[in-house]
This record gives structure tokens, sequence and C-alpha cells, in this order.
């Protein structure tokens, strides 16, 4: 499955050729966003995260596009992997919100098809009066819902490999005819359809097709290309041949089912080793972790985390003579690059049964006369998020409850 960032040449929501400082600005946005979102739902004990359908932020990083029905008619998704529901928004909702060339009508697919109340596919176990599996979904704490019925439909993804071929996939999808407080109310030009679900939890894509309970992708940097990447499933998610030691870690069930935590034993920086609480990204009375989420462009962790980072860095740089530069897009600690200074340190996230090592283009924005770090503290959750795991291949596997990794430079596509 191809998917593609928001900056990408090919994705719809383009900004056009925009300098690196106007990125940097907007992946500032776009994690704050998102970071927002992940701590609503971790301390609102939802289900799921609300991304915001819109223009300018669109509260997760990646979109796919589908060809969906028969015939087949293309749409704009959210790619969440804080979201366990997949579902489209179609032309007989009402309320709704805007949708670029019209919502998905229905009625017009040959290969669509209602699922009944007493099919094992009926997940929410809900009846309406017409025997339809019927769903509403929360978001966030702020009255989102998301209502509809469940159905079969195929969906197509351009793939681009080997030989620009299509996937053609049967999905359990939601048809959404009902959305209050869901997107945005007078956007003509939006877009996104609806989103595609690929949480961790027992009604998302991954779990509930058996054959694709695999997947694996390898981002390029943020910074450096925003091409489209490829999202691999089943038998084909693989790790390939390498010299390198891959590593494996377990996927723990957390507060929100939706989100894939990580068991996180500390951090390192510069070689030293973090000075802060054991427990610090552990799970404590049904809240906090550390989750790996691919939607926040920017990782997050803890105050208390943070803030020793910051002490242990700011230490690194004093010996360099390092002059700080004036903070810009909100970031905390930035400093003036003089004669194309090299010598960055690294992060180690120590994780159970594996290291996760980020070398300078996965913590630092860089350019040639100053550099900054590309971390946010947040007090309700920790995120590794996109631009600390590029240049890695990662592999979920939700049978084995594991996500395996090892150092990849990662080409576009």
């Amino acid at each position: 499955m191809k998917i593609m960032p928001i900056d990408s040449e090919e994705s719809p929501l383009y900004p056009g050729n925009i300098t690196l400082e106007e990125r940097l600005q907007r992946l500032v946005q776009l994690s704050d966003a998102r970071i927002n979102m992940l701590a609503s739902a971790t301390t609102s004990k939802v289900d799921n995260i609300r991304p915001v359908v819109g223009k300018l932020i669109a509260g997760t990083y990646y979109i796919v596009q589908a060809k969906i029905g028969t015939p087949r008619v293309p749409f704009y998704l959210l790619l969440d992997t804080g979201s366990d529901s997949t579902w489209i928004q179609s032309s007989d909702c009402r309320p709704c919100f805007k949708v670029k060339g019209g919502s998905f009508n229905y009625k017009k697919s040959r290969t669509f098809h209602i699922t009944p109340c007493d099919s094992e596919a009926c997940l929410s176990r809900q009846c309406n009066k017409d025997n339809r599996c019927f769903y509403t979904q929360g978001y966030g704490s702020d009255g989102a819902v998301t209502s509809g019925f469940f159905a079969s439909e195929t969906f197509r993804f351009p793939c681009e490999l080997p030989n620009d071929r299509e996937e053609v996939v049967e999905i359990g999808v939601g048809t959404s005819n009902r959305n209050i407080k869901f997107g945005p109310k007078d956007s003509p030009d939006n877009i996104i359809a609806g989103i595609f679900g690929l949480g961790a939890g027992s009604t998302a894509f991954p779990s509930i097709t058996s054959r694709y309970k695999r997947f694996s992708y390898c981002l390029p940097p943020l910074l450096e290309n925003t091409k489209t990447t490829i999202l691999t499933f089943g038998s084909e998610a693989q790790i390939p041949p390498t010299t390198l030691q891959i590593q494996s870690t377990p996927l723990l069930e957390g507060p929100v089912d939706a989100l894939y935590y990580l068991d996180c034993l500390g951090m390192s920086a510069a070689g030293l080793r973090l000075q802060i609480p054991n427990d610090t990204f552990k799970i404590k009375n049904n809240e906090g972790g550390l989750i790996t989420d691919t939607g926040s462009p920017m990782p997050s962790i803890y105050p208390v985390a943070y803030e020793a980072l910051k002490a242990v860095l700011k230490d690194y740089f004093l010996k360099f003579d390092m002059v700080p530069w004036q903070r810009p897009y909100g970031l905390d600690l930035c400093y003036d690059r003089p004669n194309r200074f090299i010598r960055f340190p690294t992060i180690t996230f120590h994780l159970s049964g594996a290291d996760l090592l980020l070398e300078p283009h996965q913590i630092f924005a860089i350019n040639e006369d100053q550099f900054c770090l590309m971390f946010r503290p947040d007090k309700d959750i920790s995120i590794l998020g996109a631009f600390a795991q590029s240049d890695h291949r990662f592999m979920f596997d939700l049978d084995q409850r594991k996500m395996s990794f090892v150092r990849e430079k990662c080409a576009p596509n």
C-alpha cells in the first residue's frame, strides 16, 4: 500500500514549494495537534483519537488513496495508527462534512454488501431496525461522533511495486451516515473522506483480516524527503536480509486498545544514561506509557525525561562552545552551527530486549547554519514519532505481539 506524507508532491494536501523552515513549522504544528489528540484519548479513556479532517492540519502525517467500490471511485483517507476504525462518509450522510467531489455513494457499487446483525463480521454487536450491523464511534472528549453501519467493500490500493499493480482487498468498512463535530464545518476543498484505521485493537484492519496481521514500513527522513513510501502487509512484510542485528521488543496491552505500547526501560544521550526514575515510561494507574505512532511527526517524552535529556545535551554542546539560537517555531533547544559542525550525539531508547539507537538526523533538524532538537515534552503521553522512526525498517506482528526493527536507508517507494 502506498502511503504519502501530507507534504508530498503527490499528496492532495501538498502546500506547494515551501522552504525547509516552513516545512519545519508545519511539522511542529502537526505534532502539537497530534500530541493533544493522543493525550486526550489516554486521559479520557476513549478507544480512538479524533483526527481533524481539514485542509491545513490533518492531525496525522500520512494519508492513503484507495479506489473504493465497483465501479471504482478514488478517495483519500487519513492513515491513523491511533484508530481501530476504517470508515468512509456516505453520500446520504446527515449531518456531515463536505468532501470535494462528493462522498461515497454505496448504492451505486456492485461489490457493496451490508453486514447483517447475525454475521461474525458484525463487530459492534449492535442492530438497527433494518437488520443492519450498526456502530457509533466516539473520538476524544469533546463529543465528536461518527456513526453508520458496517459493510464489506472492495478497496484497490495503488502500489507501484513491482509493476504498478493495484492490490485488491475486501475490507470490512464503516459507512458513516452521521457525523457530529467531526471534520470542517464548511470546507468545500476538503478531500479527506474518512479514516483507514491501522491501530492495535481488535477492530482495526490488521486484526480483522487474518492474512494481514503482520505489516512493515520504512520511513524516509521527514525533512530530507517527502516522497511516498510503501506499507507492506502479510507474507510480504519482511525485514530484508542484513548483516545488522535485527532486534525485537514486545507490544504491550495499554489503557487505549488502539495504541501500540512499548516497554521502555529508560533513555541514554551522548553515551550517558538519563537520570530519571525507572518507571518514567511505565503504565501506571491505567495511564502513561510509551507508544509508537507514525501519525505524530515529532517524538514526545514526559517532562522529567525531557529536562534530563536537555541537560545532557546542553552539557555536551557546551564542550564545543556552541551559541544558542533564538528558539524558533516553538522548539526549545537550538544552536548556531559553526563550520558545518558534524559531531552530533546519539540518543537511545532502551526497550525490553532491544535498544533503539537514533542517529543525529533522527534527533535534530539540521541546516547549514543552525540545528534544533526535534523532541517535545508532554505530561500525558510519550510518543516515538515518525521523525525518530525514519531510516529504520519496522515490522509489527500482531499474532506474536512484537515489534521488530533494524537500521535501513529508507529510499522513497
